[in-house]
């Protein structure tokens, strides 16, 4: 597997439930070695994809995961879409939805 696919399986790992996690919880979840899961952390956070909290050193998604997800929004408008085609089939069915 490339760095970067290692990579993403621990950007992967974090979700609305799990927003933050410690460095066993990374190791656990993708079954990478450690040496391989601090390696890749500590990398991930130096290019702020992830940051850490210094108290308890558990990991959460850093500023440019946001930053790179307000991109995709502005040129993927996820919204607009669907009210259009709502629209569409309230004008083509005469009701309002």
């Amino acid at each position: 597997m490339s760095a970067l696919t290692n990579a993403i399986d621990i950007l992967r790992c974090f979700s609305t439930s799990r927003t933050d996690l410690s460095f066993a919880d990374v190791q656990v979840m993708t079954g990478k070695p450690k040496s391989s899961t601090s390696r890749l952390l500590r990398s991930l956070r130096d290019c702020g994809l992830l940051e850490q909290d210094p108290r308890s050193r558990r990991y959460r998604p850093g500023l440019l995961v946001f930053e790179l997800g307000r991109l995709h929004r502005a040129d993927d408008d996820l919204i607009a879409t669907p009210e259009r085609d709502l629209r569409d089939v309230d004008a083509r069915a005469v009701h309002t939805g």
